[in-house]
């Protein structure tokens, strides 16, 4: 069996592509039968690349096919106030730490203080409200997001 590939042409476009042995009665016959149903049916042997479903045909064109346009790209999921808001925590957790580390290590001046005056429990007690007051800011930036309609709720 020699099967070949034909193109089921509709409208100007690769309906379909149907292996068919030309070679037998049973083949003939078969694309005699198919081609009554579509508006031309072509022989895609040498082709390179090979046509299928969704491609352009030309007839008594120099260059007869075109290959369909690809896909468009899916739009990214939008962003909810929660994934915006959870972000930015995690952005804070990670670089909050190293912030403080170097505000230890200068020996900065906090609220008067200078941070190797104050004990581990009082630097603690800071960082701790500066974690929380980036927290609630945050949360406070989403909300607003929400509300002015730039991000979805």
């Amino acid at each position: 069996m020699t099967a070949t590939n034909y193109a089921l042409i509709k409208s100007a476009v690769v309906a379909n592509v149907a292996v068919v042995d030309p070679s037998t009665d049973d083949g003939r016959s078969y694309l005699a039968t198919i081609a009554s149903g579509y508006d031309a049916v072509v022989d895609l042997s040498g082709i390179t690349p090979e046509p299928g479903v969704g491609w352009v045909y030309a007839s008594g064109a120099t260059a007869p096919w075109t290959a369909p346009p690809a896909p468009p790209t899916p739009a990214p999921a939008p962003q909810t106030a929660r994934d915006v808001a959870a972000a930015n925590a995690a952005a804070l957790a990670t670089g909050l730490p190293a912030i403080m580390a170097q505000v230890t290590a200068d020996a900065t001046t906090f609220a008067g203080f200078t941070v190797a005056d104050l004990t581990s429990a009082e630097a603690l007690a800071i960082h701790q409200r500066m974690v929380s007051g980036m927290a609630e800011m945050v949360t406070a930036v989403a909300d607003i997001a929400v509300a002015t309609g730039v991000i979805p709720a």
